[in-house]
């Protein structure tokens, strides 16, 4: 009976390791930029198909965004391209990896249009238009 308990706590410590681990740098992008998605597999493999899986913030639906194969010692990765705060997870076979949040920042410009007079223009998937941008001159204290 002892080494039937044995047996099954060695299965049972097998299954608690994840198929893939998934992580993204940076974790805030500014829109338009990329951020990478890096991940292992928990058997280390080489060869193995894992696919890519997103989705984006107001929908509860993930898109397969590509499918990559791992490389030696089971190591994968991707170069992404959010439109807005997306979480990314790693599917291999039926597992799927916790979810890696990245975070999308719009891109804003101010240009100079007269004398005193400013226009900010703002890059997003979603529209700003009709919204108002408050902004202040930074004037540095002087030295004592």
């Amino acid at each position: 009976m002892r080494k039937l308990f044995l047996v099954l706590l060695a299965v049972a410590s097998l299954a608690a390791v994840p198929a893939a681990s998934l992580g993204a740098t940076p974790k805030a992008v500014v829109f338009g930029n990329k951020t990478t998605l890096a991940g292992a597999l928990g058997d280390k493999q080489a060869g193995v198909s894992v696919q890519i899986l997103e989705t984006q913030c107001g929908s509860s639906q993930s898109i397969t965004l590509t499918t990559v194969k791992s490389g030696t010692g089971g190591i994968f990765g991707y170069q992404a391209q959010p439109l807005r705060q997306t979480a990314y997870t790693a599917r291999v076979k039926s597992s799927d990896s916790t979810a890696a949040i990245v975070k999308v920042m719009p891109r804003l410009r101010l240009g100079r249009v007269a004398r005193h007079t400013y226009a900010v223009h703002l890059f997003a998937a979603e529209s700003f238009a009709g919204k108002i941008a408050t902004f202040q001159r930074y004037q540095p204290e002087a030295p004592l």
